[in-house]
């Protein structure tokens, strides 16, 4: 009997070392594993905590971006009732040179035309032959106002041709 309680007994220390090297074992795993949870757990927190921060800056980024837009449509709606204006006060510019050129001519007409017939029925009046003359200069600066205003306006084209600078320098 005693040989047989020996046996168990060096059975139950054997089974007894053998469970305990498992737990041991199986001690060390949960451990490894608990730190391995702790260390996800830390990956965790930061890359919540960079996800958090990343997500605050393209917030900021986005309501940068609104009042980047909001500030080039007020700018784009600035230039654009400057452009109106602009093209108004053009047309009241054209609108205005071109009456004063047609109320100038009218009347330069209307003088013209006397002092020509005066100049070819009294030509030893030189007084007469100077204002004949200046009023045919001073339609002819009246019309290239009225020439250059159409210029501006576009509604004539620019023609260059050469020209007799001394005649052109005589002539005015």
């Amino acid at each position: 009997i005693k040989v047989l309680q020996d046996d168990n007994l060096a059975i139950q220390r054997e089974a007894a070392e053998s469970l305990q090297q498992k737990v041991d074992e199986r001690t060390q795993d949960l451990e490894l594993k608990n730190l391995e949870a702790q260390e996800a757990a830390q990956e965790a927190i930061f890359a919540k905590s960079e996800s958090d921060r990343l997500r605050s800056k393209a917030e900021n980024a986005q309501i940068d971006a609104e009042m980047a837009k909001s500030e080039s449509d007020k700018l784009r709606a600035q230039a654009e009732r400057q452009a109106e204006e602009l093209e108004e006060l053009d047309k009241q510019k054209t609108a205005f040179f071109q009456n004063i050129s047609h109320e100038l001519r009218t009347p330069l007409t209307l003088i013209l035309n006397p002092l020509e017939s005066a100049c070819l029925r009294l030509p030893e009046d030189k007084e007469i032959d100077v204002a004949a003359k200046n009023s045919r200069r001073l339609l002819r600066l009246v019309n290239q106002l009225l020439d250059f205003e159409k210029l501006a306006a576009g509604k004539v084209d620019l023609k260059l041709t050469p020209i007799n600078v001394v005649r052109f320098v005589h002539l005015c």
